[in-house]
């Protein structure tokens, strides 16, 4: 996730709100919420093409054995 995150500029928690990841796992779908916002505040959502290594890292079974 920590190369997601550099690729994205995303926060933690809008990572655990990821909303879709494409399944060719080229880009990633994220609904961002900024900090201190009012609750009628317009979101952002912004989609984010993902680097080769982070396509690799995110394939099955890539780090988890258990995966």
């Amino acid at each position: 996730m920590a190369s997601v995150t550099l690729d994205t500029g995303s926060r933690v928690g809008e990572l655990c709100a990821r909303e879709d990841l494409s399944p060719a796992l080229e880009e990633v779908r994220i609904v961002r919420r900024p900090q201190n916002a009012r609750p009628d505040d317009p979101v952002s959502v912004g989609v984010y093409p993902l680097r080769r290594a982070t396509r690799a890292a995110l394939q099955p079974g890539s780090w988890c054995t258990a995966c």
